[in-house]
Order: C-alpha cells, then structure tokens, then sequence
C-alpha cells in the first residue's frame, strides 16, 4: 500500500458533489412529528429476504416490520413519554404492493387492531390505533394524543439515517425527556444505535452520552447491561471505548447465532404450545366428581383460564367453572372449600347475585362460618334493594329507619361497580360510620382570631397526634374520616333530587360519596393508623374530592370534617376518641375556624405538628426531614433542647427554624415530634 501526499501543490481542494437524494427512509424520518422520546428509522429492503426476520431479535421497533415477506421498503416509529407513563407513538411505512395487500398484511401482523381513517370519522374511532394513507405507498398509524414540542429525539434520527445510508437500522432513545415523570440515575441520558449487516455479520454500535461527568464513575459494566440489554447476550465480540461523558460500545453479531437464537426460541415455543395443552383442564361434563383430588385440580385450572381469559371469553370459561362446581358441591355438599369457589364465580364474573344469595343462605344455615352473612348481604346488592334492604335489618347492620337509604346506595353502587372482593365490604363500613359517627360528632366551640391552617396530607396525622396526646394509645387503628358539607346548616345543595353513591380515588385512599336526605353531602373514608403513608394519601384524595367541580358549597362556605379512631375489629359505634373540626377549604389546605377540643392552640398545633409533618416527605431512605418553624428564638432553642431526649429526632438549629432528621419510621417519628412539641400546645391538663 502506498500513500502519496501532495506537498508541493499547495492544499488540495476538497470538492463536493451534489447531494445525493435522500432514500425511502429519509423521506420517513423528516415526516417523524417534533416532540418524540424515542425513535427508530429502519430500512429492510436492503437486507436480503431470507435474514430479515433474524433482524426481529436485536431491533428497536415493531417486529412486523422485519417479517419475511412483509410488504416494507421503509419503516420509522416515534414514541413520546408523557407524565404518569402515558406513552403515545407514530409509525411510518413505505410500502409496496396494492392497497388490499398491505391493509391485509398489518391486520394479521401488526401488534394492536387497526381502524382505518377511511372506516370512521373523528370521535367514532374510539381509542383503537388508527391507520391512514397519507401519501402514495405511506400508511401512518397513531397511538394516543400526539403532544408536538420544538425538538426531540426525531432529530437525531434524521441525521443519523441520513449520515448512515448503509445502515439498516437507527435509533435514537432518550432517558428523560418532554415531561416524562422518570429518571434513573446513572444510565445513559442518551443512546444512538446504528446497525449494519454484511455477508457474514451485523455490527451493532452504540453511542452513550451520560448527563454529567459524575456519571463516568459509575461501572462500565452496569452501563452495557442497561444499554446493550437485547443484543449482549448474542454477541461474540464486544467493544468499549470511552471519551469523556461519551462511551461507544460495538457489537459483533453473527448471522449463525442469530440462526441459532430463532431456532431456539422456535423450540421454546413449540414446547410451551405443548405444555400450554397438556395443561388444558378436562371438559366439566366429563370430570369424575367422585374423585375430590381430581376436582381441585380442575377446578384451580379453570380458575386461572377465567382470570387470564379476554373479556369475550371470560364468562364462557366461568360458566363452565360453575357447571363443575355445581355438580361437584352436589355431591361433596360438606367441602366448604368448593362453596367458596362457587360462590366468587357467581358473583364475579358471572353476577348471578339470586343464586350466590341462595347459596349463601344454605351455607348460613349449615353453620359454615361467620362470612357467609356478608357475603349474603354481598350478593343481596346484586339482586335488588328489597333482598338487601331485609338482609341488612336481619344481620343488624345499621337500624331499621337507616336500612332502606343504605339499601338504596349499596345496590346503587354495586351496579355502577365490578364486584370487588372486598368493594361490598369497605362501601358498607364506610355506610354505617356516616350514620353512627355523624350522630355522635362532639360539639364545636371558636377559636382564637389567628388563623389554623394546614395541609390535607397532615390533617389525619396531626388528628392523630393530638389524640394521643390527650391519651389515646399507640395501639393500631383505624381512623375514620366524614367530611359534611352543602347542608341546610353552612348553606348550598339544598332540595337537591337523591343521587346514586360515588366512589374516589384508589382501593389504597377510596372515599365514598353519600348525599343525605337534607341536601347535605357527606364523604366518608379510613385508613390504618399505622400506615403513615396511607393516612397521608386519605387526606391528599379528601383534598381531591371536596375540590372536585360537582362540589360548589365548598367554595362558598364551609366543611364539616370528623375524625374518629376505631380499634381494629371494633365497630365504628366504639370509637376511642373523636375530633370534629369546622374548617374553610382552600386548595390543599385547611382553615381551622372551630374544633372539639377548646383547650389546645390550634394555631400552635398547625405550627408545631401539622405543618412539620405537611413538610416530610414520604420517602424512608434516606430518612426526609421534618422542618418545625418556631415563633420565637426562645421556642426554638427550648425545642432543640427537649429533641435530645427523642432518639427518633436529630435536630439542628438555624434561628427560628429546626430541622429535624427522623427516624426512617414514620409513625414513630410523628410520635416524638408530639411528644417534643407538646408544651408548646397549651394542652390544659
């Protein structure tokens, strides 16, 4: 080999052809829309038909894309993260072939059930993946509300694609992004990936930007295993080279391996098929009833193709599950195990509530155990108000003068609702406490003219704290809360026409919305004492609720808040100890304007306890802070005085603020700063 250099001739020109035109992918990446995380540009003509499906195994995109056959000059696919994981994508395709053909190829192949734009029009497409030519040979499919920004990771595949004509394949993914509510510390802010394919081989390389230089201490080894999670595992050689806040890594990947890795998972499947199969449960008609060992066997297999089953599908797979269950009760009548079987299938998915109230009704008369009357009640809720209406008179659930409203909104919202397994349950707990709490709210006296004010996500801790400094056991609990308003008493809903129970917010800080007969509304909820964290989610929903645009008194007048704490397995007839509180809701605070408990200063518990605990948050490694603002330099250095005492609080001063390591418990942290503040509440003992 030889190298000349032209010294003598002075610099040599460097002269520039055109531009050559860009190709199909090209074409795909500049229509791509502005704003996306993620995206892939991919070229499958130009890697030979019968290796393309070899490609599916290390590809960023769909795999359809990359089928044997698949009508596909071009493929390009934008995905854009939203907050709370919304996940919104755009495909492109340049295809060939007629029309019919490639609207035949993606309903068969394509991963989702397409609408076609030409089928329906605006609303009337629903939710579903919607495809559309929207050039001669170009289909588009959209999934989700496209969001448009000024720039993404659609940039960056335009020029790569563009800089790597040869490469089959480009990607571009970005770890954070357009208001994406993740970030996981230490990987890669950025990955551009480029893939190519000779004879024998496809290069895989991969370019790693990190997001500062402190990430370039973290092992090289965890970077690959995030970046490099589809393709390591295949490859027979890997390279690393690391400049700056950069790391390219580069993949050598054998056609024979990726053979081999298709083959192989072609035989993982064949025999999951046939495992799949072997494990298909006997038809209902034919199973020995006699053989009870036999039965729980098929009876579990059948549970599980019911809960795995499409929604088209699961109540066939339940009918039969009953048809086996029936028959083998028959002639097992003394197994309560297949009672409780037959039992959730007929409420759920089934909803046959006669027949699981029938069945409840022999197996309260068989003694069977005390579940069988709620879930009697459970399954009246299905029938008709009448049937729970006399159920709950006879379970003496709530008194009789209550029992129709309360059959009225159970039934209500057992309608609008699938049958949880506890739903029923909570709904009528969370019933009966707005009865017998709201009879028993303690009287409110006015406080002083300073304001008490404090956030949603500490009332129920603050509720607490108090209760237990007047005395109240750190034994756990349940805490109720009732939030009353739009009465005749504060003003609003008044004559409003009866309305069917509401439900807000999740299992873990579900409220149930009442309306009383008077107008007034009424929303109900618990959580354990001894979860912090759920307390604090009750009062952030509660927050929610009372906020919520079909609430209009709550911006005009007043709340009527209670919380009680019950002993867990005690009815709510037995509190141990109640605070009423009448407040202004303002956002997610609360105005204290009157309270049960006179004697304490309401504004110094806001200081001292509410808003401290308002401050931490609910993290426990490491351990949050919790921040007590005093009123004085002489409160705060009484304060940091008494916090040596308290194992759970390490505190600091800066002038009139302490800051205050807890203790990784919560509730025991919540507990000493009560015992720490509880001199400066004015507490009367």
């Amino acid at each position: 080999m030889f190298l000349v250099i032209g010294a003598c001739a002075g610099p040599a020109r460097e002269t520039r052809g055109p531009s050559p035109r860009p190709d199909a992918a090209e074409r795909l990446a500049e229509r791509l829309p502005a704003g996306a995380s993620a995206c892939v540009v991919a070229r499958p003509a130009i890697v030979p038909a019968r290796r393309r499906s070899l490609i599916r195994a290390i590809s960023g995109g769909d795999s359809f894309a990359w089928l044997r056959g698949a009508p596909v000059v071009a493929y390009a696919w934008a995905e854009q993260v939203r907050s709370r994981g919304v996940r919104n994508s755009v495909v492109l395709m340049h295809t060939t072939g007629d029309d019919a053909a490639v609207r035949t190829y993606l309903q068969a192949e394509a991963p989702w059930k397409l609408i076609w734009s030409d089928a329906c029009h605006g609303a009337a497409c629903g939710e579903a993946p919607r495809a559309e030519w929207i050039a001669p040979r170009i289909v588009r499919i959209t999934r989700g509300r496209w969001m448009p920004h000024t720039r993404g990771a659609e940039q960056g595949c335009a020029a790569l694609v563009s800089r790597h004509r040869d490469g089959a394949e480009v990607s571009v993914r970005r770890q954070v992004d357009l208001g994406a509510d993740f970030f996981v510390p230490g990987l890669p802010e950025r990955v551009d990936r480029v893939v190519r394919t000779s004879a024998t081989r496809v290069l895989v390389t991969q370019r790693l930007f990190l997001e500062n230089e402190k990430d370039q201490e973290i092992p090289l080894w965890r970077i690959v295993g995030a970046a490099g999670q589809n393709v390591r595992h295949v490859a027979t050689d890997v390279e690393l080279n690391r400049r700056g806040s950069a790391i390219e890594m580069r993949f050598t990947v054998l056609w024979r391996d990726l053979q081999f890795l298709q083959e192989d998972r072609r035989r993982m499947n064949r025999a999951l098929a046939r495992e799949a199969e072997h494990r298909l449960p006997i038809p209902a008609r034919d199973v020995d009833v006699a053989n009870l060992n036999l039965v729980r066997r098929e009876v579990r297999r059948r549970q599980q193709r019911v809960e795995s089953a499409q929604s088209t599908r699961r109540r066939e797979e339940a009918l039969e599950l009953r048809a086996l269950l029936e028959r083998a009760r028959a002639r097992h009548p003394d197994e309560p195990g297949l009672a409780r079987a037959l039992y959730r299938v007929l409420v759920d998915p089934v909803r046959d509530g006669a027949a699981a109230f029938a069945l409840s009704e022999e197996e309260i008369s068989r003694g069977s155990g005390d579940e069988w009357p709620l879930r009697r009640r459970r399954a009246a809720a299905l029938v008709g108000e009448p049937t729970l209406r006399r159920a709950l008179v006879a379970d003496g659930v709530v008194p009789r003068r209550y029992a129709g409203r309360a059959a009225r909104d159970l039934t209500a919202l057992a309608a609008q609702h699938e049958p949880e397994e506890a739903l029923y349950e909570w709904a009528e707990a969370a019933w009966k406490a707005s009865v017998e709490l709201g009879s028993r709210r303690p009287r409110v006296s006015t406080q002083g003219a300073s304001p008490a004010s404090f956030s949603y996500d500490s009332v129920l801790e603050t509720a607490l704290t108090l209760a237990e400094l007047r005395g109240l056991s750190d034994q756990s609990r349940a805490a109720y809360v009732l939030a009353r308003f739009g009465g005749p008493r504060f003003g609003g809903l008044r004559g409003v026409a009866t309305e069917p129970p509401k439900l807000h917010g999740p299992p873990s800080s579900r409220l149930l919305e009442l309306r009383e007969p008077s107008g007034a509304t009424m929303l109900v909820g618990a959580a354990p004492t001894h979860a912090p964290s759920e307390l604090r989610a009750l009062g952030r929903q509660l927050a929610l609720a009372l906020h919520d645009s079909s609430h209009p008194a709550v911006s005009q007048g007043f709340v009527d808040l209670t919380i009680a704490f019950v002993r867990i397995g005690h009815s709510s007839t037995q509190p141990d100890r109640v605070i009423r509180m009448i407040v202004r809701s303002a956002g997610d605070h609360v105005e204290v304007v009157k309270a049960s408990d006179g004697s304490v200063s309401w504004p110094a518990l806001a200081r001292y306890v509410g808003n401290p605990l308002g401050s931490r948050s609910d993290r426990l490694f490491p351990a949050p802070e919790i921040r007590i603002e005093a009123h004085s330099l002489r409160v705060a250095a009484d304060l940091l005085e008494r916090s040596a005492s308290e194992p759970a609080l390490r505190c600091r001063r800066e002038e009139f603020v302490l800051r205050c390591a807890s203790d990784s418990d919560p509730g025991v942290a919540r507990r000493a700063l009560g015992t720490l503040v509880a001199t400066q509440l004015k507490l009367g003992r």
